[in-house]
């Protein structure tokens, strides 16, 4: 589970928020760690093996896609597009942000949901 974790970690955070937030960090590690590795191995592979893009198109409601700009799991580019697919939705990209946007830029993601709310 170390590994694990560690490995989340550096994909979810850039290196400057692990280094400026280490109490943060290591709460989001601990939380990890409190879970069973065969469950996060389920679920990482449910989400890898998930693939709607075929039906994204037939989405009828108002979307709002924000994606940080450092975000190695899901890339920018990924987020353009399903913006892309997605008729009418619309993209912000959160710069110096890694990818969980909510934790490491809380301000601008609270602001982008409010005014798309």
């Amino acid at each position: 589970m170390e590994g694990i974790a560690d490995t989340l970690i550096e994909l979810t955070f850039r290196p400057a928020f692990r280094d400026a937030n280490p109490k943060v960090v290591e709460a989001i590690r601990r939380s990890i760690l409190s879970s069973d590795a065969a469950s996060i191995v389920a679920a990482t592979r449910m989400v890898a093996k998930a693939d709607l893009r075929s039906r994204l198109g037939s989405l009828n409601c108002p979307t709002q896609v924000l994606v940080g700009s450092e975000d190695s799991l899901t890339p920018p580019d990924l987020s353009r597009q399903l913006a892309d697919a997605i008729e009418g939705a619309q993209l912000h990209e959160l710069p110096d942000c890694g990818h969980a946007a909510p934790v490491e830029q809380p301000a601008p993601v609270t602001r982008l949901l409010a005014e798309f709310v």
